[in-house]
């Protein structure tokens, strides 16, 4: 009898894993890859500029221009913190939903375009400077276990939002660009490719919820 192998096996993949799904995969980061790319590096400056000014909070002379918004910032995760209760299924629901929203409305004002760059700097600004203050004022570690579980798939769903509103954007642009000037334009590609990365963001958002809610609680010692 002739042993029979799968597609899987024949091109060195692990078992129950599609080529196609693989493939469209990588394609998906590579029609991407520019956009991934400047989301990145906007969402990189502004978590640069929190650190220098979380690392300023507490020293002679802080009043600077990163300290400019930092009582209202506290103010809004304050009111945030209110509808976090641990490891109950509604704060998943609540956490999902609140970064959900930020990320459909990134999407849906992509072509003003600097609106993803905005909500990359800022959100980008709060992680850092949250990250030094409690690393400062606590420990590295405290700082880790409060943030990396969660922001381990919610940064990274931030920024593949931003990159999908970006491509989006840029594509208005382009076909407002070409209805002005009388030439073909079509969209409906980028659309596509814009809408594939929010979906794969939205998923990432749900398991960044379930973490936060469950297990990053879990290693800052608070019990069930």
């Amino acid at each position: 009898m002739i042993p029979i192998r799968g597609n899987s096996a024949d091109q060195g993949l692990p078992i129950g894993t599609s080529p196609a799904v693989s493939s469209s995969k990588a394609s998906l980061v590579r029609e991407n890859l520019k956009y991934l790319a400047l989301a990145a590096a906007l969402f990189i400056v502004g978590m640069a500029f929190g650190i220098v000014g979380g690392s300023s909070v507490g020293t002679e002379g802080s009043g600077s221009i990163f300290d400019g918004g930092l009582d209202s910032i506290f103010e809004e995760l304050e009111s945030i913190s209110q509808f976090y209760v641990p490891y109950q299924p509604f704060t998943v629901v609540f956490l999902f939903f609140k970064n959900l929203l930020t990320t459909g409305m990134t999407f849906i004002l992509g072509p003003l375009i600097i609106m993803p760059a905005a909500v990359l700097l800022l959100n980008g600004y709060i992680l850092g400077m949250v990250g030094t203050i409690v690393a400062n004022e606590v420990s590295l570690v405290a700082a880790l276990a409060s943030l990396a579980p969660h922001g381990v798939f919610e940064m990274p769903a931030l920024v593949i939002a931003a990159a999908a509103a970006l491509r989006f954007g840029v594509a208005t642009l382009k076909k407002i660009r070409s209805m002005i000037g009388r030439s073909e334009f079509s969209i409906s590609n980028d659309f596509e490719g814009s809408v594939k990365l929010f979906v794969l963001s939205t998923i990432l958002l749900f398991v960044a919820a379930i973490m936060e809610t469950y297990v990053t609680p879990m290693l800052m010692g608070i019990s069930p």
